[in-house]
């Protein structure tokens, strides 16, 4: 008899279990599919440090920056984001069919960068922004 998967026992259990990381890597290949259906993951979180090691590591996120820059989008905190926005509208398309199928809520998420210090709260406050980068796989 093969030796049961350790995070299988831990869903069979009640316990989630998440990914403390999203890199572009990833959520646009097979790997995150493969965690979701073999490792049960159920959700993704990361934090502006872990962004940052996965942009400068390797070549993946070189054709969006490109296109980022040919657009005039040249503030690195705005290409930052949108590399961010890119995965984790990725790696929520990716968890859906897991709330689809279970109805447990499924989350991607990410922290995000603090404020510059040398803004003070009126310029750092503005409407809020729908930016997409959240699933609880819920509509």
């Amino acid at each position: 008899m093969p030796t049961p998967n350790p995070l299988q026992l831990l869903a069979e259990r009640g316990q989630s279990v998440w990914l403390d990381y999203i890199s572009r890597e990833l959520v646009v290949g097979s790997e995150l599919t493969r965690l979701v259906a073999e490792d049960n993951v159920t959700g993704l979180t990361s934090n502006p440090t872990i962004f940052e090691k996965a942009i400068a590591d390797g070549i993946d996120y070189d054709e969006q920056i490109h296109e980022l820059l040919g657009q005039g989008v040249n503030d690195p905190n705005e290409v930052f984001l949108r590399l961010a926005i890119r995965d984790i509208q990725h790696a929520a398309d990716t968890m859906r069919p897991v709330y689809e199928r279970t109805g447990a809520p499924t989350a991607t998420s990410a922290s995000s960068c603090p404020l510059p210090s040398h803004m003070t709260p009126p310029e750092a406050s503005g409407p809020p922004r729908n930016t997409g980068t959240g699933s609880t796989g819920q509509t």
